[in-house]
């Protein structure tokens, strides 16, 4: 999945951005709002991960500009205010969840993974990219309309958004692609 985060801080950016390509995430980081905003409509993130206080353009005004244009897109918004009035309106104003500073990562995660659940479960269940097809309904990777054979492990979520970005950064007709992304997942032990 394609994650934004749009964060001023860059350790907390670069940290969050380290973490998040690990976890199997294609992840682009931004230090300031109007970035974020241009990013967001060049590159249509699955998932924006926002902090409020942000140089030239507040995350609110963010929020409030991305309004029915990003529908597709979770919004986790990341904040250092404390107030409750606060995290409301940011929910009111489009974002799907808010989390508090100091924040654990994997708690980060594993909102993350919630919202991207909740994402997929209106998409299409299909994922294609030239000759590959990715059915997440069925767990099935197709390639050119031959079964390409993969143990349960990889089809398991996790090693599935490996092969996702793999997938992503495929150009139609890379038949080393497939081989890379099997290859990456016995690295990593989900043979």
């Amino acid at each position: 999945m394609r994650v934004l985060i749009v964060e001023d801080d860059a350790a907390l950016g670069l940290f969050l951005q380290k973490g998040l390509k690990l976890e199997g995430h294609q992840v682009d980081w931004v230090g300031d709002g109007e970035a974020g905003l241009r990013h967001a409509e060049e590159h249509r993130p699955d998932l924006i991960v926002l902090d409020l206080s942000l140089p030239r353009k507040d995350g609110t005004e963010v929020l409030a500009e991305m309004s029915g244009r990003f529908d597709e897109t979770s919004v986790l918004v990341l904040t250092g205010r404390s107030s409750v009035e606060e995290r409301i309106k940011c929910l009111n104003l489009g974002a799907d969840d808010c989390l508090l500073k100091p924040f654990s990562f994997h708690e980060l995660t594993a909102r993350c993974r919630a919202l991207l659940r909740r994402r997929e479960q209106f998409a299409d269940p299909v994922l294609r990219h030239g000759d590959v097809e990715l059915n997440r309904m069925e767990r099935k990777v197709m390639r050119n309309g031959q079964l390409v054979d993969l143990t349960v492990k990889e089809i398991h979520s996790s090693a599935v958004l490996r092969l996702r970005a793999s997938l992503a950064s495929l150009r139609p007709g890379d038949s080393a692609g497939i081989v890379k992304a099997k290859a990456s997942k016995r690295k990593a032990g989900t043979r």
